[in-house]
């Protein structure tokens, strides 16, 4: 391999400017592997194969990588190492965790530690205690050898492994983000799904709408975690047969259009044009509703209206007329899709587990009500704190610490000392002790939690305002620190996660304010 990627390199230079030095071709020859296909592009176009020294075949790295690669798999007592790292090189070069790969490979290879083990010590690929990976080189020269058609029995084992997945997303957030890899997966396999259908069906076989499904799910991932650009590369990747009957519809890019479009906040105004239009169209529109499962896209949308609602808290201060209409317009068309979610799950049209429906249901009933401490109270106690599903406790705890701060802000300055105590520190200490059984938090749920901390700060700071020492108790909720804790279990890139910080320690005189 080293003496290849030598030739390589000195082919490189030799039909390059003068100027390239042997460190620059390597560098060029490594970083030409930027998508996975059968060969490498270069700046300059020529012709960067050599005859091999032993067996005179012409062959460039790709084609030496798969001449091993097909070499060592001939054997069959190497069947399941094989299978993979078939299903590996469809990720991917990233890390890829292994607590990720036990989801999607346990149940029908029990023994795959034994095969990465296997493929470590061979140099198919880095095995650590927590990741797998495989470099640029050999990803690609196994997706080139294998040439993976989606029809393979493993590769549809694979769709439905990570189908389940998505499915129990909720459920399993000590999973670390795998953002890069899935949509890796999507780009390499996806259009190779074949849609040949019997004309006389007159719909797509269920293979492809497991596919169809799946992209669905990855979609929905990454708008849960606040992806847009890979949000919006997959709706434009997904692709509907023509004149054939089935789950999914080019409809369906109107829906992926608005909730990618709500993830950035647009204008207030192109907010209610976008409200208005879904549920003129919902309504008025029902065999095109039929004729999808906008499951993924209801779930969006609910969760970038309660969004909007608690972001929206924080402007009325002022409480302009405008502003209060845009809250009453956000709270009546929560109202409206909560509403219709019953008779969609009647009609077999969208799948929504019950502890989700609750959550959505509760945040609507409590943007509708006259709130009291004890109704928020009763809430808290005898229904979020009794949901297995954590992700959602933890955003139904946070909502109503939400509400809850606003409403003791509202109320007589002499009472906030006792309230913030008796009502605020609970549930703070409580929500806290949630974040961090998780290893992760969506994006919805990071901003329902930063909101939460901010308002019930904003209360402890209007008491150290007005000189209340005692403002401070047993509470082991410090909100500069917890903050930090927060944007940490975040998938934030560098960049965002360093500008984070630096907000908090900036504003963190007034979390943590003591006195003035």
């Amino acid at each position: 391999m080293i003496s290849l990627i030598a030739y390589q390199c000195n082919k490189l230079i030799n039909t390059s400017p003068a100027s390239m030095c042997p460190s620059d071709a390597l560098c060029q020859v490594f970083s030409r592997m930027d998508v996975l296909s059968n060969r490498m592009n270069f700046e300059e176009e020529g012709d960067y194969t050599y005859n091999h020294i032993h067996d005179k075949k012409t062959i460039d790295l790709i084609g030496h990588i798969k001449h091993i690669y097909m070499d060592f798999f001939a054997a069959d007592r190497y069947k399941e190492e094989r299978t993979v790292l078939k299903m590996l090189c469809c990720f991917g070069w990233s890390p890829i965790p292994l607590s990720f790969i036990y989801e999607i490979i346990h149940e029908s290879m029990p023994t795959y530690k034994k095969h990465l083990a296997s493929l470590s010590e061979r140099g198919f690929l880095q095995l650590t205690d927590n990741t797998v990976q495989m470099s640029p080189l050999i990803s690609h020269a196994v997706m080139a050898a294998e040439n993976p058609p989606p029809e393979d029995e493993s590769y549809r084992r694979l769709c439905l492994y990570l189908k389940k997945f998505l499915q129990e997303y909720d459920m399993t957030l000590s999973i670390p983000y795998v953002s890069d890899i899935l949509i890796v997966f999507a780009r390499a396999l996806y259009n190779n799904v074949s849609r040949a259908n019997n004309p006389k069906q007159k719909k797509t076989a269920s293979f492809f709408e497991d596919w169809q499904d799946l992209m669905y799910l990855i979609h929905d991932y990454y708008s849960q975690n606040g992806v847009v650009n890979y949000a919006d590369e997959l709706s434009h990747l997904i692709e509907y047969p023509p004149s054939l009957k089935n789950a999914h519809s080019m409809f369906d890019k109107y829906f992926f259009t608005l909730a990618n479009s709500m993830q950035t906040e647009p204008a207030k105004t192109e907010i209610r044009n976008q409200i208005e239009k879904t549920l003129s169209c919902i309504s008025s529109s029902p065999d095109l509703v039929n004729a999808i499962n906008p499951t993924c896209f209801f779930i969006n949308y609910l969760d970038t209206l309660i969004g909007l609602y608690c972001t929206n808290l924080f402007s009325l201060f002022d409480a302009t007329p405008e502003l209060v209409q845009h809250q009453r317009i956000l709270v009546a068309a929560l109202e409206r899709l909560v509403n219709a979610i019953p008779l969609l799950q009647g009609k077999n049209q969208i799948h929504l587990p019950a502890e989700k429906f609750e959550y959505y249901k509760l945040c609507s009933n409590l943007m509708l009500s006259c709130p009291t401490l004890s109704s928020f109270s009763e809430q808290g106690n005898n229904t979020i704190k009794k949901w297995n599903n954590i992700n959602y406790r933890i955003r139904g705890t946070a909502f109503i610490a939400i509400l809850e701060s606003w409403y003791i802000y509202g109320l007589h300055k002499p009472e906030l000392q006792s309230l913030y105590n008796s009502c605020l520190v609970p549930e703070m200490d409580y929500l806290r002790s949630q974040i961090q059984k998780c290893k992760l938090l969506p994006n919805q749920t990071f901003k329902l939690c930063l909101f939460a901390y901010i308002s019930t700060a904003m209360v402890k700071y209007c008491l150290a305002s007005l000189g209340n020492v005692s403002c401070q108790t047993e509470s082991s909720v410090n909100y500069t620190d917890s903050i930090k804790e927060l944007v940490g279990r975040t998938p934030l890139p560098k960049e965002e996660y360093e500008h984070y910080i630096l907000e908090i320690e900036k504003y963190s005189r007034y979390f943590d304010a003591r006195t003035m």
